[in-house]
């Protein structure tokens, strides 16, 4: 990792149907709608290579929205412009969202064609009834279907997402659905707990749903890394469990604090300490792509603002933070910046120091928002 890497995350916002749970910027299209913000898209990562020809992409992530909802030829497209604009690293992760039943082998075999070596699985559940509930279009049958398309086509490396803490769900249900996944030999595994956010079919009626209760959520969260560590898998993030040596680079970057470009409707960038975000009108970014009129939120950060974001991003990870990374990296020790909110939480036990890291201990996990909060 170097000081000239840097990621891509594109943005692809269309999307079948609106999910319950969703908050994403996502919506129906049909395929004029995509050929338009394709165009506009290329057109921007044309304009942005201008500006960033010093930079190595590590890896490149299509996400949604459902990527895999576009027409034939146009994830190559995308790609393609990728290649021929940026300086894309050999061993690059480069990932593409699915949802099941938006899957064939013609597409899959023009992801792989495209340079595409990682996918991830929007499943969320293994239980028709739950799918059902949270507004899925597929079921259980076309998952599965879906996992065995993926699997013929050749990838290797293949992510699934999957959600606890649904209405009506059981411990049990959780863990049936985490060893069925397990089982099926993926690489990766996403586990999220359900939070309902506003603007979603949720929040209209979260009084009507029956959630379980925050201590069998705990249970569930608890449960997980003991379960998929049965089958190989290794929690290295909070949500996250790989097999050895399949951690999501590409994520890996956004807790590491790696420099990220990204392209489309609505997406984030943080370069050289900056954040912002493209428009989130259609119109206005399929006429201006080119432009950096598109940028909202420009945000620099200060100094206080980076020292926080390298401890609340490094403390997701398992492994924690290093100081020396952080004296490296800012040229002030830790202690100066933060002695007394770790001291506190040593004490606590909310945190722990071994061998120059600081981590986050298994059993407070599940409340890891409370003590990151502490560093903002």
């Amino acid at each position: 990792m170097t000081n000239s890497e840097t990621e891509g995350y594109i943005h692809i916002p269309f999307c079948a149907k609106k999910c319950s749970y969703c908050d994403f910027l996502s919506f129906p299209c049909g395929r004029e709608k995509q050929q338009l913000y394709v165009d506009a898209l290329i057109k921007e990562i044309e304009s942005r290579s201008l500006q960033n020809r010093d930079y190595r992409m590590r890896s490149v992530f299509l996400g949604g929205g459902t990527p895999s909802l576009l027409e034939y030829g146009l994830v190559k497209k995308i790609m393609d412009s990728m290649y021929e604009n940026y300086d894309i690293m050999p061993d690059a992760e480069i990932t593409i969202e699915a949802n099941p039943c938006t899957l064939d082998e013609r597409k899959l075999d023009e992801y792989l064609d495209s340079g595409i070596n990682r996918i991830s699985i929007g499943c969320q559940s293994t239980n028709d009834k739950q799918l059902k509930m949270l507004g899925r279009l597929h079921d259980s049958e076309g998952f599965f279907k879906t996992m065995n398309l993926v699997k013929k086509s050749g990838f290797e490396n293949i992510n699934i997402d999957l959600m606890s803490g649904l209405p009506d769900q059981t411990l049990a249900e959780w863990k049936e659905t985490l060893c069925v996944i397990a089982e099926l030999g993926v690489s990766h595994i996403s586990a999220y707990s359900l939070i309902i956010e506003e603007g979603t079919r949720f929040f209209e009626i979260e009084e009507e749903l029956n959630l379980p209760e925050e201590s069998i959520v705990s249970q569930m969260y608890q449960s997980t890394a003991g379960i998929l560590n049965k089958y190989g898998f290794i929690h290295y993030e909070i949500s996250n469990y790989s097999l050895p040596n399949f951690e999501s680079r590409h994520n890996l970057g956004y807790w590491q604090g790696i420099r990220y470009e990204g392209f489309g409707l609505g997406a984030s960038s943080f370069e050289d300490n900056t954040r912002f975000s493209n428009t989130t009108d259609f119109d206005e970014y399929i006429n201006n792509s080119r432009d950096k009129r598109i940028r909202r939120d420009i945000i620099k950060l200060t100094k206080e603002d980076l020292y926080s974001e390298f401890m609340i991003l490094g403390l997701r990870l398992i492994e924690g933070i290093s100081e020396n990374e952080f004296k490296e990296k800012f040229n002030v020790t830790l202690e100066s910046v933060f002695g007394d909110t770790i001291s506190k939480h040593v004490k606590q036990g909310t945190l722990a120091r071994n061998n120059g890291r600081i981590f986050i201990p298994e059993k407070y996990l599940f409340v890891s928002n409370q003590i990151l909060a502490d560093f903002i």
